[in-house]
Formats: structure tokens, sequence, C-alpha cells
């Protein structure tokens, strides 16, 4: 709780935009066509809302049930328009980290997924500390 009253009105301080609010790779159909990458497709529509983009961004670069490959986010973030502050991609981290191990994700069945609610859980502990740690003038 602590960490997220220390943190609500940074996290409140942001530009909206309408965001998927589910930007899990199950929800996220890619496609090649002429040479380079597109969006053709994406589910859960219904749960596009207006907030901060850097909840959909902080779901790819951790992604539940996942993991995102260091050329696959350095290509996002070169398409994207560059890195976002870590900071408050770690404090989003934290909340889809909790509400994934809930089950809240409706998350497609898979052997590993026992295995990953258990580790990120412990990842949970690690975010929350280096959130707390963390100094970055002006958020």
């Amino acid at each position: 709780m602590r960490l997220w009253r220390e943190n609500l009105d940074y996290l409140r301080a942001h530009q909206p935009s309408l965001i998927h609010a589910s930007a899990f790779p199950w929800t996220i159909y890619p496609d090649r066509a002429g040479g380079a990458w597109q969006v053709t497709k994406l589910t859960s529509v219904g749960d596009f809302l207006w907030w901060d983009p850097a909840f959909d961004v902080a779901a790819l670069r951790y992604p539940p049930y996942g993991e995102m490959q260091t050329a696959w986010w350095e290509g996002f973030v070169r398409g994207y328009g560059g890195e976002r502050k870590r900071k408050r991609l770690l404090l989003y981290a934290v909340m889809q980290r909790l509400c994934a191990a809930m089950g809240c994700y409706m998350q497609p069945e898979a052997p590993g997924n026992a295995a990953w609610r258990e580790r990120a859980l412990a990842e949970v502990g690690r975010c929350r500390r280096s959130c707390a740690r963390w100094v970055e003038p002006g958020g």
C-alpha cells in the first residue's frame, strides 16, 4: 500500500491517451507485409480506455506469461519513439504482475503458467524495491 500511496500522484501526472489496457502477446496480431511489421488485429478491445500509454508499454516490456527479447524491445523502442521512464514502467509492472498472478488476464492455458506465476510474485518484490529506491528527477 505504501508504494501506491507514495507514487499515486506521480502516476496521475501523464497525458491521457486511448490505450488498449490488455496489450498482451495473445491480444496483438502482427504480420510482416511488404518487408515491414505491422499490427493487423487487436483483441480484447472492450478493455480500451483513456489512461497512461506507459501502462500498455509496461505490459509489452514485461509481458505477463511471456518474455520480451532484447532485440524485439530495441526494435519496439526505435519504432515507438524512445524509451519510457523506467520508474513508471516498473510501477505498472508491479500491478500487472499481481493481476496476472491472480488470473485476471484470461491468458491462454500453458504448461508453464504455474511456474510463471511463482516467478512473477518474486519479481513483484524486486520491482517494488527498485521503485522504492528509484531516484529520477522530474519522475
